[in-house]
């Protein structure tokens, strides 16, 4: 029984210290659109023009269901593969980040 409780922590913390170095990776990486610096860490994407970038829990819960999700590393790739309509702003529509029919400039 004590073996099954060592085992058991051990794959708890190396469960745990995955996902706190896989948000941190996240965390340390920015980008900037048309030079405007991007807090997001994922974005929701509707697989043709809708790009809602994804700025805490809260989004995601939101998004989750709704639209994919994409780590902000696909931003760039989404974009320049969707249809002319395209956008991109927060989930929350307080910021826009390119306007529909524009063009966008993306730094990592």
């Amino acid at each position: 029984m004590l073996l099954q409780k060592r085992l058991f922590l051990k794959i708890f913390s190396g469960i745990f210290l995955a996902i706190y170095v896989n948000s941190f990776n996240h965390i340390i990486k920015t980008m900037t659109i048309n030079d405007e610096t991007v807090s997001a860490t994922e974005f929701a994407y509707d697989g043709c023009h809708k790009i809602y970038l994804i700025e805490d829990m809260q989004d995601r819960y939101e998004a989750d269901g709704q639209y994919s999700i994409f780590p902000i590393s696909k931003l760039k790739e989404a974009f320049h593969d969707s249809c002319e309509l395209r956008f991109i702003t927060n989930w929350k529509l307080s910021k826009n980040y390119i306007e529909q029919f524009e063009e966008a400039v993306f730094e990592d």
